[in-house]
C-alpha cells in the first residue's frame, strides 16, 4: 500500500507561492533540509596564510524529499509502469524455456549462469563492486542480491529524493501526469524500469538454480529484524518502524538525537523500551553507528525539548498515516 499518494491537497497548493509550498511539505514531514555553507569573508588571525579562517554563513533553503517518500514514490513508479516490466520478464522466461527445455540440467544451469552474470553486470555498475573472500579464501564478488539492494537504495532512491516537481505530482495524486510520454522522455525512469526487469529475471533464474542465497528483503527490514531478535523489548513493530525511519531519513544522526529519541518513548509517551545499554547496542549494530552509551540527559536543554516536541509531532503524523494503510 502506498503511503503518500495523494496525501496533499492540489487545490490548496495552487493558491500558494513556492515558499509556502515548501512550508506545507515541511509541516507534513515530507522533506529534509540540508545546510549549505557560504563563505562570507576571510579573517586574518596571524601572519601565516594558514591562519586565515573563513567566516561561514549557514543557509537552509535547500531541501530534498525523505528516503521514506522517495522509496514510496519508487514503489508507485514500478506499479504504474508494471505493464512494461511484466511484458519484458514474461518474454525472457518464454525465450529461456524454449532455449533450455531440451538441455541436460547441467547444461541448462551453465546457460542460466551466463545470463545471470551478464544481466547483473548490465544493471549494476560493476566498477564499484567490492570483492570478498569465499570459504576457500578466494576473492569473489559479494552476494549479488545484497548488491542489488544496495544499488537500489544508494542510486535510485537517493536520486528520486531530488525530483522536486515530479514527486510533488505524486504527492497530490495526479497519476495522469505519469503517462507514456513521461516514460518516453525520461531516461532515468527507463533506467529504473530496466533495473527492475533485470532484478526480476535474476530472481527467476536464482529460484530455478540457486546461484546465490537470498536474504530477507523488505521495507523497514531493520525494524522487522530487531522486532524478531529482541521480542518483548519494545512496545510494537510500529514503534521500531518509526525509529528506523527517523534514523535512516536524517542527514546526520548524532548521540544527542538518539538520546532524545530514546527518552521520547521512555518518558514522554511512556512506551516500552529496552535498557539504555541494550538500546545503544541495537542502534550501533543495526544502523552502523558508533555512539556512546545513551544516558539520561542531565538537564532539559532547549535543544532536547525542541527535538522531543518535533518527535511528538512526527509520531502523531506517523500513527495517522499507519492507521490508513
Amino acid at each position: 500500500m502506498l503511503k503518500y499518494l495523494g496525501c496533499l491537497d492540489e487545490a490548496q497548493l495552487k493558491t500558494l507561492d513556492d515558499n509556502s509550498k515548501i512550508d506545507v511539505l515541511k509541516e507534513h514531514n515530507l522533506i529534509i533540509f540540508s545546510e549549505s555553507k557560504v563563505i562570507e569573508a576571510s579573517i586574518n588571525t596571524g601572519l601565516s596564510r594558514l591562519l586565515f579562517k573563513n567566516k561561514f554563513k549557514g543557509i537552509t533553503n535547500k531541501y530534498s524529499y525523505s528516503k521514506d517518500v522517495a522509496s514510496d514514490y519508487l514503489s508507485f513508479l514500478l506499479q504504474h509502469y508494471s505493464c512494461f516490466i511484466d511484458g519484458e520478464v514474461f518474454q525472457y522466461k518464454r525465450d529461456f524455456d524454449l532455449k533450455t527445455n531440451l538441455l541436460e540440467k547441467k547444461k541448462a544451469k551453465e546457460f542460466a549462469l551466463s545470463d545471470f552474470i551478464r544481466i547483473f553486470e548490465m544493471i549494476v555498475d560493476v566498477r564499484f563492486i567490492s570483492l570478498e573472500k569465499d570459504v576457500h579464501g578466494e576473492m569473489r564478488v559479494g552476494n549479488r542480491f545484497k548488491l542489488l539492494d544496495k544499488e537500489k537504495n544508494n542510486k535510485y532512491i537517493d536520486r528520486l529524493r531530488h525530483q522536486k516537481d515530479n514527486v510533488l505530482q505524486y504527492l497530490i495524486g495526479d497519476t495522469d501526469f505519469f503517462d507514456v510520454d513521461f516514460f518516453n522522455t525520461n531516461g532515468w525512469l527507463q533506467e529504473i524500469i530496466d533495473f527492475e526487469i533485470g532484478s526480476q529475471i535474476l530472481i527467476y533464474l536464482n529460484d530455478k538454480f540457486q546461484f546465490e542465497s537470498v536474504e530477507y528483503n523488505s521495507e523497514n527490514k531493520k525494524a522487522i529484524l530487531i522486532h524478531e531478535k529482541f521480542k518483548g523489548k519494545f512496545e510494537s513493530l510500529e514503534q521500531l518502524i518509526f525509529i528506523e525511519n527517523q534514523i535512516e531519513n536524517r542527514e546526520n544522526v548524532d548521540r544527542a538525537f538518539i538520546i532524545s529519541l530514546f527518552y521520547f518513548f521512555k518518558r514522554k509517551i511512556k512506551l516500552k523500551m529496552p535498557s539504555t545499554k541494550l538500546f545503544t547496542q541495537i542502534i550501533n549494530d543495526f544502523f552502523e553507528l558508533n555512539i556512546g552509551l545513551v544516558k539520561d540527559p542531565s538537564s532539559e536543554t532547549e535543544a532536547h525539548l525542541k527535538r522531543t516536541e518535533k518527535l511528538k509531532n512526527e509520531w502523531e503524523n506517523f500513527n495517522s498515516r499507519m492507521s490508513k494503510i
